[in-house]
């Protein structure tokens, strides 16, 4: 099992918060340290823009593939320290290997999606991955949260006003829109990376799969 390290955790940290913000509730460390038992399950897709054939003798980079039928499971496994927070992923049918989290840490299932946005988006723009986290970071840390009680979703714009904006083709584009309950916001809904364009554009969906009742 990989442990994630803390250096990769505090990218997403990184920038201050005020009182009533959305990283001052969603990513505040310890909001998944009461998982329920059985843990908490999600389905997981992913679509990719169509990419060019390879040229011929010409080695390719390896890519983030397309997930047509996924589910990541978040587990809490006891331990020294408050013990870990342990994702389990399948991908059309292949076990990937478990990530670790310290469990009094950031929410997992938010730092899995947002660290898999900006492998992708690296990955097909050829961007800096740094780059692109810092801005997802910035606009994390400035949303702020609707009134009212009940489910909501925040949407996020990360490179709107950016500089770089056009050299990013389709991902400048991008929306990151997560759905949440303030009442607990440890048991996110559904989160979603979408650069638009359907078939033809980069489409993430991470979505919560109810918990049995027995």
């Amino acid at each position: 099992m990989r442990t994630i390290r803390a250096a990769l955790l505090a990218a997403f940290l990184a920038t201050p918060v005020v009182a009533g913000s959305f990283s001052d509730l969603v990513m505040a460390p310890g909001t998944l340290t009461a998982t329920p038992e059985g843990g908490l399950a999600y389905s997981l897709t992913r679509s990719l823009p169509p990419r060019p054939d390879p040229v011929p003798g010409q080695e390719a980079a390896p890519l983030p593939q397309p997930i047509a039928k996924g589910t990541l499971t978040a587990r809490l496994v006891a331990g020294a320290g408050g013990g870990q927070l342990v994702l389990t992923r399948l991908e059309d049918g292949k076990t990937q290997p478990e990530i670790g989290f310290a469990a009094g840490g950031p929410n997992p299932i938010l730092l899995f999606f947002l660290e898999n946005a900006v492998r992708v988006i690296a990955a097909e723009t050829g961007g800096s991955p740094f780059y692109i986290r810092n801005r997802m970071r910035e606009a994390l840390g400035a949303a702020a949260l609707a009134e009212g009680a009940g489910p909501q979703t925040l949407t996020l714009h990360p490179f709107a006003e950016d500089a770089n904006r056009a050299r990013m083709g389709a991902f400048g584009d991008l929306a990151l829109s997560i759905t949440f309950d303030p009442a607990d916001p440890g048991r996110l809904i559904e989160l979603k990376a979408d650069t638009g364009g359907g078939a033809e554009g980069y489409t993430e969906v991470l979505r919560l799969i109810p918990e049995k009742v027995p």
